[in-house]
């Protein structure tokens, strides 16, 4: 397997590009974090183009809701919904103080599982922690008078039985389009932490082979903007 920041051409294909990111499916949470703090992590002007949208009515995959602050999770699938059970809920945590540059975000890493699916065992975990550190400054908000910043998710979607010839299959977003979570911060500690979906990320499967199953993503996942110290959610 080539290594992971190998760079052989300036301007890859997409199709490249999606492999050598699921070659990389599992990216630290280091480099999520960098993200976070405002590092070149993604260019938002190709993801608009290569993210692709949510499958239509007649679903034939998988659908992951991954929702925030200890909700439930379940998988919506063609064969019906199934609940995730496991060490926990796939969530976020906010942590800090009355001090704004001290806020930060921190990912609670958490495995879920749902059993006796139509696709075998699937596990839906983080890749790993991150933290939103008292270095990274959050960036003061004048239209709501509070403090917002990003982070990125790295998120992983495991499948028993939903490969080629039943070779487990891990699920990825696009390189452009990791799991973005934006949030505004008001006051500490907040009141409510109202959340919507705003589109959806393609995830496409890695077999052991270290190579995409199929030409197109098996699963989405919705992104979430959501909103810390106000009822207000974003339009």
């Amino acid at each position: 397997m080539p290594e992971l920041n190998d760079d052989t051409s300036g301007t890859e294909g997409f199709d490249e590009g999606r492999r050598r990111f699921l070659k990389r499916a599992g990216f630290t949470a280091a480099a999520a974090a960098a993200a976070a703090a405002g590092g070149q992590f993604i260019n938002s002007a190709t993801a608009a183009a290569q993210v692709p949208g949510p499958s239509g009515p007649s679903l034939d995959g998988m659908r992951v809701v991954c929702p925030c602050f200890g909700d439930l999770i379940n998988l919506v699938t063609s064969e019906g919904t199934f609940p995730f059970s496991g060490a926990g809920n796939v969530g976020v945590l906010v942590k800090g103080g009355p001090d704004p540059n001290k806020w930060g975000l921190v990912v609670e890493q958490h495995e879920v599982t749902a059993e006796d699916t139509p696709f075998g065992t699937i596990s839906i975990k983080m890749a790993g922690d991150i933290e939103i550190n008292p270095e990274s400054l959050l960036e003061f908000d004048p239209v709501n008078g509070g403090f917002t910043q990003t982070m990125f998710l790295p998120i992983i979607v495991e499948l028993e039985h939903c490969g080629a010839n039943g070779d487990p299959v891990t699920l990825g977003t696009l390189p452009d389009q990791p799991v973005c979570m934006k949030g505004s911060q008001s006051e500490f500690p907040p009141k409510s932490a109202p959340y919507q979906s705003l589109r959806d990320i393609g995830l496409y499967a890695l077999g052991s082979d270290g190579q995409p199953v199929g030409s197109s993503p098996i699963a989405t996942l919705p992104s979430f903007d959501w909103t810390v110290g106000t009822d207000a959610v974003p339009s």
